[in-house]
Formats: structure tokens, C-alpha cells, sequence
């Protein structure tokens, strides 16, 4: 993997699997902060979602040129 990756050319098949990584990678986050709010029960969804996260990245990893995730984060609004 690249170091500290940057989002790909917008339209090209890196790019298109980083935006489903970002996207992913969000949910997790809103779902700890629902769960250290009062409602435990998301802390089962965030950690299973975490899941997905790995395969996803694994698969970003395989494309050529050894792309990465670029960890940005995704409002729950552009999520929707």
C-alpha cells in the first residue's frame, strides 16, 4: 500500500472502492458515538460493520498500484 494514500482519479475503479471504504468506515464511527450516548446496543453493529471495513480495504489493497483507504469521513447526511 501506498503511504498516506490520497483519493484516486474521480470515475476510475481505485476511487470508486476508496468511496465505499469511506463510506463504511463512517458508519462505525457514528455508531460508537450513538453507543457511548446511551444506546450500548450499537456497539454490536459498529464492531460488525468493523468487519467489513477489512475486507474492503483488503480488496483496495489488491488493485494495482497498491492503493489505500484514505480515511475520510463521510457525513451521515452524504451517506443517505
Amino acid at each position: 500500500m501506498t503511504p498516506d494514500p490520497r483519493p484516486a482519479a474521480q470515475g476510475s475503479a481505485v476511487r470508486a472502492a476508496q468511496d465505499l471504504f469511506d463510506t463504511t468506515y463512517s458508519t462505525p464511527l457514528n455508531l460508537l458515538e450513538q453507543a457511548f450516548d446511551g444506546d450500548p446496543r450499537r456497539l454490536k453493529d459498529a464492531t460488525r460493520t468493523m468487519f467489513t471495513l477489512r475486507a474492503q480495504v483488503q480488496a483496495l489493497m489488491a488493485l494495482p498500484g497498491g492503493a489505500g483507504p484514505p480515511f475520510a469521513y463521510v457525513s451521515r447526511e452524504a451517506r443517505s
